[in-house]
């Protein structure tokens, strides 16, 4: 998971500690827009991240009871032309990732490289936070795995 700040930094939350070499391809939580790419480390033009990394109370909590890790960076290119880029965001992304197709709303099904199945992705809003929720197929209704991410305020719930 990606929290995104307007400034084009961003902290990749993550349930491993094996930070990819590659840039990463990520997607866009509120449009499912694939863009590309986050990279982890310093921004260039800076001297150290600006983003602070709270070990004590990661925002990431896995239904499984994985742990998660946190690694400041920021993308490459900043999304949706400008447009996007005076807000905070949020997005998903999955190591592997060939591509995503919008299913429904806040529903994508995620394509993997190398002839994997792939994943269903479906995300919505709780009490205080965003609940990403992964399943093997649509037709699935019990998720293999769901993770929330604490936002720190109030925010209208969606999830059925």
């Amino acid at each position: 998971m990606l929290d995104v700040r307007h400034t084009g930094e961003a902290v990749l939350h993550a349930n491993t500690d094996h930070i990819p070499k590659a840039d990463q391809q990520y997607v866009l939580a509120d449009t499912g827009t694939v863009n590309c790419c986050f990279r982890f480390g310093t921004k260039p033009g800076m001297r150290k991240p600006s983003i602070r990394i709270d070990e004590d109370a990661p925002p990431l909590a896995s239904s499984i009871g994985e742990e998660t890790y946190q690694f400041p960076g920021y993308l490459t290119a900043q999304p949706g032309a400008g447009k996007r880029a005076a807000s905070d965001m949020l997005a998903f992304g999955v190591v592997g990732m060939a591509g995503v197709t919008a299913k429904g709303k806040n529903t994508y099904e995620v394509a993997l490289a190398g002839g994997s199945k792939p994943l269903v992705v479906r995300k919505c809003l709780g009490a205080e936070g965003v609940n990403f929720r992964l399943y093997r197929t649509l037709a699935d209704k019990k998720p293999f795995v769901a993770y929330y991410f604490a936002l720190g305020y109030d925010t209208t719930p969606d999830c059925h």
